[in-house]
């Protein structure tokens, strides 16, 4: 479908709508697209080698900087209905929402439930934020008009609980849990009842999981080289590196029926259209 390597630095877009103009700025190149969200006909991309994350308009290849959003090595990113951009902030356990325009316009707190957030996600719904605390292996869930957190244990029926949370993905009704001790990805109910787990001895080090509208589930196994893709809980496809075009696997996103592929060796994201399951 194409390769983003780049774009033209442009000025923030109004709250709805296109950009006000195309971008009339210097182009810049991307040089770590380490997190990716996509949505409609936007991107968001943290590049943590230039510690910014930037809005990309597929359209007018515009490349908007979200002025006082962080960008780290831990920084991921959402799209919300209203493409409004989320970030987890993992120093100050925290996920902020900037708008279209760039002014920051919400702050979800959950300093007590937290130690160690390692991933969120936007339920479907767009009621609420999950946050996944890697240390604690549970879930924390924040109304989106904000107010108490709620953090749940992801537990199987024998009451035992998973024992990593690396990764965070919203399905239909469901959450998809990386479960980075156990090498597998649990599909966990809201309440963390956990109803399936696959991808047993599949994975090396897994880091990344996304959902399309289909419910398949992408893995991201960088130590394999490996894009792993599940559709009710079995494999149908891995794709490799090469396949890929891809030097060094980084962040993946999805939505409808466009795949994102961040490359860390080349500082580009390859973007792919899927077809509809078979």
């Amino acid at each position: 479908e194409g390769t983003v390597q780049g774009g033209f630095l442009g000025p923030p877009a109004p709250l709805v709508g296109g950009p006000a103009q195309p971008a009339t700025g210097a182009f810049v190149r991307l040089v770590f697209p380490l997190a990716l969200a996509v949505r409609d006909n936007e991107m968001l991309i943290v590049d943590s080698g230039a510690a910014r994350i930037y809005r990309f308009d597929l359209a007018f290849n515009a490349l908007v900087p979200i002025a006082g959003a962080p960008a780290t090595p831990q920084t991921r990113v959402a799209l919300g209905a209203d493409l409004s951009a989320f970030l987890l902030d993992v120093p100050a356990r925290r996920v902020l929402r900037f708008a279209r325009d760039g002014r920051l316009i919400q702050t979800f707190r959950a300093d007590e439930s937290l130690a160690t957030p390692a991933d969120f996600a936007l339920t479907r719904t767009g009621s609420a934020v999950v946050i996944a605390d890697r240390t604690l292996a549970q879930l924390v869930v924040i109304g989106m008009a904000g107010g108490t957190a709620v953090a749940t244990r992801a537990m199987r029926s024998d009451r035992v609980a998973v024992g990593g949370a690396a990764s965070i993905a919203a399905g239909r009704d469901d959450l998809y849990m990386l479960d980075v001790a156990a090498g597998v990805v649990h599909r966990v109910a809201v309440d963390g009842a956990i109803r399936s787990s696959f991808g047993q001895s599949t994975f090396t080090a897994p880091t990344i999981v996304a959902v399309d509208r289909f419910e398949r589930v992408y893995v991201a196994d960088p130590a394999a080289g490996r894009l792993h893709v599940f559709f009710d809980g079995m494999p149908v496809r891995a794709w490799t590196l090469a396949e890929l075009g891809v030097q060094q696997l980084g962040g993946i996103a999805v939505d409808t029926d466009l795949l994102a592929v961040g490359d860390l060796g080349g500082g580009q994201v390859r973007l792919f259209r899927l077809p509809p399951p078979r």
